[in-house]
């Protein structure tokens, strides 16, 4: 949904049979169920735009923000057992999707900036950094580490990549906490309701 709100466009969407991708198979025509993934965008096209794939990637954590966290920090005044793996699932996604959908989020702003200042590292993009790394480790001049400069800079490009990557999950988290209701605020207006 992400991707065709900013003009791209979906032609698959890989998502495990554990999660109901047999029966979505079934019912929409982009959908596979042949994956190792839990789900992953698999076909899509952003246009070569840097903005379309970072809104693409990051629109499934509004989710995170908008339900995941206040849900979350609600449940610590209200604990419901039947509600907290589920919100905790959803809060935390971010952190979960580190190596995933974040990893290229954070390597598409770090090899944008570095494509601005003239270096093309655009190999090391991805949305799967373990994957990277294997495909690194077996043809390491293939995305750019030969000699002893191209490797420092691409392990720092990777390591400046990890780290954006958590600043944005940390960001992500901190959204859905800055718009969630203080269980301070609520205590205070439910206390002042059973007074009156």
């Amino acid at each position: 949904l992400g991707c065709v709100l900013v003009g791209g466009s979906v032609s698959e969407v890989e998502i495990a049979p554990a999660f109901g991708g047999r029966l979505l198979e079934s019912l929409l025509p982009f959908v596979s169920s042949e994956t190792e993934y839990a789900g992953r965008l698999s076909g899509f096209d952003v246009g070569g735009s840097d903005l379309r794939l970072l809104v693409t990637d990051f629109a499934p954590y509004g989710l995170t923000i908008f339900v995941g966290v206040p849900l979350l920090r609600r449940l610590q005044r209200r604990p419901r057992a039947w509600l907290s793996g589920g919100a905790l699932l959803v809060a935390l996604a971010p952190w979960i999707s580190l190596p995933g959908d974040y990893y290229e989020m954070g390597s598409t702003i770090v090899t944008g900036v570095l494509w601005w200042a003239g270096g093309d590292w655009s190999t090391l993009r991805s949305d799967d950094l373990f994957a990277l790394v294997g495909g690194i480790t077996g043809e390491p001049a293939a995305y750019g580490f030969d000699g002893i400069i191209g490797t420092a800079t691409g392990a720092a490009v990777i390591v400046a990549s990890i780290c954006a990557a958590v600043s944005l999950a940390a960001l992500t988290y901190a959204a859905g906490s800055a718009i969630a209701l203080e269980p301070t605020t609520l205590e205070l207006d439910e206390s002042s309701d059973s007074k009156s």
